[in-house]
C-alpha cells in the first residue's frame, strides 16, 4: 500500500468529501449534530481543514483506488516525541478490509521515520467498536475526560512507535 502526502490544492475536496462522509456514520450513530459536536469531522469544511494545516504541524496523508480517495489520515506534531493522529477516514465502502489498520501502520512508520515516540489519539469513549480496534492494534488507554461542549466522554489512546 502507498499513501502520498496530499497537496490541498488539488486534494482539498476530495478530502473534505471523504473525512464528511467517513465520519458521518459515527455522528449518526451517536445522534450528533452541527449544535451538540460542532468540531466533529462530519460537519467539517473545506476551510477547516485550511485553516488547522496553516495553523499546526500538521499533513494529510491519503490512499487512492482507481483514482478515488477511499483513505486518509493527518499527522500533527505536537512534540519531538509524540504525535497526534488525527480525521483517520476510511470510505464506508472500503471499510472493513484492512485499510484502516494499514493507514495506521503508515501513520507509525511516518512518526518514526521523523524521530517520534508516540502517537496519540482522542475518540469517543462510548464508540467500543472502535476503542476495541484501536486496542487490539496496540494502543493503549491514557485517559477519559468529559468536555462541557461534547455531548460524549474522550477516551486518550497511545501507541509506541518504536517497536511493531
Amino acid at each position: 500500500m502507498v499513501t502520498e502526502k496530499l497537496n490541498l490544492e488539488t486534494h482539498l475536496r476530495p478530502l473534505t468529501e471523504l473525512i464528511q462522509k467517513s465520519f458521518r456514520t459515527v455522528a449518526d450513530d451517536f445522534e450528533l449534530n452541527e449544535k451538540t459536536a460542532p468540531t466533529n469531522p462530519a460537519f467539517i469544511k473545506s476551510r477547516d481543514i485550511l485553516k488547522v494545516t496553516q495553523e499546526k504541524e500538521m499533513a494529510f496523508y491519503g490512499y487512492s483506488e482507481n483514482q478515488k480517495l477511499v483513505g486518509c489520515y493527518a499527522l500533527e506534531k505536537a512534540s519531538q516525541q509524540i504525535y497526534y493522529l488525527e480525521r483517520l477516514a476510511v470510505d464506508p465502502g472500503y471499510r472493513h478490509k484492512g485499510l484502516g489498520k494499514k493507514l495506521v501502520q503508515d501513520a507509525r512508520e511516518r512518526v518514526r521515520n521523523s524521530g517520534g515516540e508516540k502517537i496519540s489519539i482522542g475518540i469517543i469513549d462510548e464508540h467500543k467498536r472502535l476503542k476495541n480496534w484501536y486496542i487490539d492494534l496496540g494502543f493503549q488507554i491514557k485517559g477519559l475526560k468529559r468536555f462541557e461542549h461534547l455531548p460524549f466522554t474522550v477516551c486518550f489512546l497511545e501507541i509506541s512507535v518504536l517497536s511493531e
